[in-house]
Formats: C-alpha cells, structure tokens, sequence
C-alpha cells in the first residue's frame, strides 16, 4: 500500500499549467530527503568531515581555484621583463669586457713608452760620450725588469706585424682601384672606336 503524499498548499494555489512542474520539484525533493534521513548516521559524510579539525578541511570549490606552484625558471621566465633582464646582462658583461681590455692596452702601451724612453735616454748618454752603466738601468740580470723587458718587446712585435698586415691590405686595395680604373678606361676607349667606327659607315658615299 503506498503511503499517502501530502501536496503543499503553495501548490494547490498555483495556476493549473505550473502545478505539474512545481509538484515534480516538491517530489523529487522530498524523495531525496527521505533517502538521507534513511541512511545511518555513520555513513553519512557530514559525520566524517565534522571529525576532520577545521584548519584542515579543505573545500573542493577552494582546491580547484587554487592557483598551481609553479618553477623558479616558470615564472622567470613568465615575467615580461625576464627579456630585458637577460639583455642587459649580457651586454653589461661585453662592456665589462671591452673596458677590460681597453685597460690591458693602456697599460701595455704606457709601459712600452716608458721603456722606449728609457733606452732612448740610455742611447743618447752613451753617445755623448758619458759613464752610464747600461746593464743596470736596463735591468739586467732583473727576472722581473726582463720580462717587462719581453713584453714589451713582444708588444713592439705584434704591432709592427699589424701594421704591417695593415699596409699590404692597403697596398693591395690601391692596385685593385688602379686596375678597375685601367679596366674602365679601355672600355671607354673601345667604345669610343666603336662609336667612330659606326659614324663612319653611316656617313654617304659621295661625301
């Protein structure tokens, strides 16, 4: 024998097209009730969760909003001015070079010129004819005054070699000019007999 339902009176007042729609509702929501109400206690969830501490309940709508942790190299590389950061290492550390090596050339050539100026002086005593004792002002027999001595000497080397790369460049660009302009010239000339040529075998016989 089915047990007897009882409609809600907000039902029996609505219009006669709403009530099926509206009793529908009200059933399957009073049905699902019943169901939880038969249901023991122990095996509802509520009865878990209330047993977790609250600190530690984590609500699922929260979990799923969470945003995931990401890498050191993730989110540097996610950062829009990762780029510029990048860039302006890179280019710092060529500027630190370069003013490196600007620095190693300076002191190069300043050490060079104090060596050339002295044995420049050490000539010119010596052919005045005066008492200078050579080995000693140039170090001699000094490990260290020797090789600034090498250095320099090495320093004087590589540029003569550079200036010297340098000149045959040179001399080999001014006769490939000479020779484009030789090249150009007996071309014009050519063309110039060409033209007369041609002038002539126009020009009528009884002229």
């Amino acid at each position: 024998m089915m047990a007897s339902t009882r409609v809600p009176l907000y039902i029996l007042r609505a219009p006669p097209q709403l009530r099926p729609l509206l009793f529908s509702r009200y059933a399957s929501h009073s049905t699902a009730s019943a169901i939880a109400e038969h249901v023991p206690r122990i095996a509802q969830p509520s009865l878990w969760r209330s047993l977790i501490p609250r600190f530690m309940r984590r609500d699922a709508g929260m979990a799923s909003k969470e945003p995931k942790s990401q890498g050191f190299w993730s989110r540097f590389l996610a950062n829009p001015a990762s780029g510029v950061i990048i860039l302006a290492m890179l280019t710092g550390n060529a500027a630190i070079h370069i003013i490196r090596i600007k620095r190693d050339m300076n002191l190069y050539s300043r050490q060079a010129d104090q060596k050339i100026e002295l044995l420049r002086e050490v000539i010119n005593r010596v052919q005045r004819g005066e008492d200078v004792n050579v080995e000693k002002l140039l170090g001699t027999g000094d490990p260290k005054m020797e090789e600034e001595w090498f250095d320099v000497i090495r320093e004087i080397e590589k540029e003569e070699k550079m200036m010297t790369r340098n000149e045959r460049q040179r001399l080999r660009r001014q006769a490939r000019k000479e020779e484009e302009k030789k090249e150009e010239a007996e071309v014009n000339e050519r063309e110039a007999k060409d033209d007369d040529n041609a002038q002539v075998k126009k020009r009528p016989e009884f002229l």
